[in-house]
């Protein structure tokens, strides 16, 4: 989990959680009720930017943040405080930087899953005989496009070596049915693991809704075992095709996204910049903007502070590029957009070539203090 996110999280848990204090504790004075509720609504909905967190840091005064605290029991107050010190802290670290172009300092952040580690489960069933037989389903990956192969990896443990066993599967929607008669191949390697493709194309277009079930059945001498697994299936929103010409603008690395947009619309976009030679994760960089219909452009901006915390010059690669349309009114889900490659070149530069300036919000720091007036 990024910096960024945790922040985020741990302000939404901490201002969630004064709310529900100031109901119960302080339900005569309306005042501090309703400034109280107005915080944490404005911070407890995952739609909200971190640039709007807290959209008001005078919103709760010195005063009206101390009395909270003033009347919990003397532990009560001493963990809130911490909490919120701790979400002061974190806060500040990530606000040396711009949001949308943040170090990573732990490569963990960054990891991108490998085929079949995403879409994973595991479920063990007692036997007849006394065994367990120990079921696993996989799919290459989670999210899939329409046009897309479907790899489906069955494996299964724990019983007898020459037992008869033979899978078959469906995919389904949560009304109904969609693709039956789906037969698997025993591996090359295991004759314990075995191999399914499925067509996207073959599954129904018109579908209820993105999330689909993989529900496997598998007969072992005479005994019936069930295992499901979870994937989305979308038509595309758009498609990242290629990376302009990298620069330096100020103190940015200005890296233009070309993108080939199907459906209009708000568009966000995240990528991880990592150094060509040693594949280590630098930054994690976001962007977003409203975007027409046609081959069109987002920009990413990697922040030279940033970058100087990966000692990296370049050149660089852009990878794991995720790129969605946010919901428009009437929909339940945000639309992904795909990307044509897994990751694409980016020219570097001397660190000389930049304005080598620190990352200044003025509102971030009012925030911060805001957050710390809390803990006193």
């Amino acid at each position: 989990m990024s910096n960024s996110t945790k922040w985020i999280l741990s302000i939404t848990v901490v201002f969630a959680l004064a709310s529900v204090i100031a109901v119960m504790l302080f339900s005569e004075d309306e005042t501090l009720v309703d400034e109280l509720s107005i915080v944490a609504k404005e911070n407890a909905s995952p739609s909200t930017p971190p640039t709007a967190i807290p959209s008001n840091p005078s919103l709760l005064s010195k005063s009206t943040a101390s009395s909270v605290t003033e009347t919990m029991p003397p532990e009560d107050a001493a963990i809130f405080k911490a909490q919120i010190t701790q979400v002061a802290d974190m806060y500040s670290e990530t606000a040396q930087y711009p949001i949308g172009s943040q170090p990573i300092r732990n490569p963990a952040e960054a990891y991108q899953p490998k085929a079949f580690e995403e879409a994973n489960f595991t479920v063990p069933y007692p036997m007849q005989n006394g065994g367990t037989l120990e079921v696993n389903a996989a799919l290459n990956k989670h999210q899939y496009f329409a046009g897309e192969d479907i790899q489906i990896r069955l494996q299964i443990k724990g019983n007898d070596s020459d037992a008869f066993i033979e899978p078959s599967a469906v995919v389904a929607s949560s009304e109904k049915d969609l693709l039956s008669g789906i037969t698997f191949v025993e591996s090359a390697t295991s004759t314990r693991e075995f191999l399914a493709t499925v067509r996207s194309d073959d599954i129904s277009d018109d579908l209820p809704s993105p999330e689909l079930l993989l529900k496997v059945t598998i007969d072992v001498d005479g005994e019936t075992f069930f295992i499901t697994q979870g994937f989305t299936l979308f038509q595309a929103s758009a498609a990242v095709t290629g990376i302009g010409r990298s620069e330096v603008d100020d103190a940015n690395l200005l890296i233009p996204v070309k993108i080939d947009v199907e459906e209009a619309g708000y568009y966000f976009l995240n990528a991880i910049l990592e150094d060509e030679e040693s594949a280590k994760p630098l930054v994690a960089l976001q962007t977003e903007g409203r975007l027409k219909k046609g081959n069109k452009e987002l920009r990413l901006l990697a922040h030279i502070q940033a970058l100087k915390v990966g000692e990296s010059e370049g050149p660089y690669t852009l990878r794991s590029i995720k790129l969605y349309r946010g919901a428009k009114e009437g929909e339940q889900f945000d639309v992904p957009g795909k990307s044509n490659k897994k990751s694409f070149p980016v020219q570097g530069f001397s660190f000389e070539q930049y304005s080598d300036v620190k990352h200044v919000d003025p509102l971030a720091k009012e925030r911060e203090a805001f957050l710390r007036s809390l803990a006193k």
